[in-house]
């Protein structure tokens, strides 16, 4: 998925995401403008959601550094309670970074979360 700025006659590429192949979970690289990886997004692993573990609760993605050591952010959906879940289509997402990345950066994190609502993947809780 790329993330496109629009302004009048021109569109300029802000970054994007693209999913890698990490075993058994979901993994995605998040780029710069210029295809340069910036960090990854790691997600559950297919284990903890078919099996129970994540049926009920929050399902967390979290945003890591390229070696997959220092943790930078997270992006889930957030669980809303039992009565919210079961009896309405609403659903909340929290996405958290540091302050001090640039813009263009946050913008494609939070293109990011549209593209993981918009394919369901946070829709396994």
């Amino acid at each position: 998925m790329s993330v496109l700025y629009e302004n009048g006659d021109y569109e300029q590429k802000l970054g994007e995401v693209v999913q890698v192949g990490s075993g058994c979970g979901l993994e995605y690289l998040v780029k710069d403008a210029f295809g340069n990886s910036v960090f990854r997004i790691k997600g559950p692993k297919f284990g903890d959601c078919c099996c129970g573990l994540g049926m009920i609760g929050s399902v967390a993605f979290t945003v890591v550094s390229l070696d997959g050591k220092s943790v930078l952010g997270g992006i889930g959906k957030l669980w809303g309670g039992i009565a919210r879940e079961i009896f309405t289509m609403a659903d909340n997402y929290g996405l958290n970074f540091p302050a001090d990345l640039d813009v263009t950066t946050k913008v494609v994190l939070l293109g990011s979360v549209i593209m993981l609502v918009s394919t369901e993947y946070l829709e396994i809780a």
